[in-house]
């Protein structure tokens, strides 16, 4: 495992950790404007370095040297994303285009 992935499974295991014992609970995906302006005002985290990216590789094809089994995990869509930054406090991310896409 990369040293990428122990640290992002790391993070992502504390903020689960954090969420489960505090009660905290993720946001719709889409949420109302007025609900996500008072979320950005309640914790203004920017996670400054963020993938996404979908199982379907007809609308975004990969780049050559690169097969779908190589994604892992298969999907990680915006709405997944937030799904797990919301409850850690973040409320805005920087993206970076993956490797698979060339």
């Amino acid at each position: 495992m990369a040293r990428r992935d122990v640290l992002r499974f790391a993070a992502l295991a504390g903020c689960a950790a954090f969420s489960s014992t505090t009660g905290a609970t993720g946001m719709s995906a889409e949420p109302k404007a007025d609900e996500d302006d008072e979320f950005a005002r309640k914790s203004g985290a920017i996670d400054a370095h963020v993938h996404v990216w979908t199982p379907d590789t007809k609308k975004y094809p990969l780049a050559a040297g690169h097969r779908r089994d190589e994604m892992k995990p298969a999907s990680f869509t915006p709405e997944e994303l937030w799904k797990l930054a919301r409850p850690c406090g973040v409320s805005r991310v920087v993206l970076v285009q993956m490797s698979f896409y060339g």
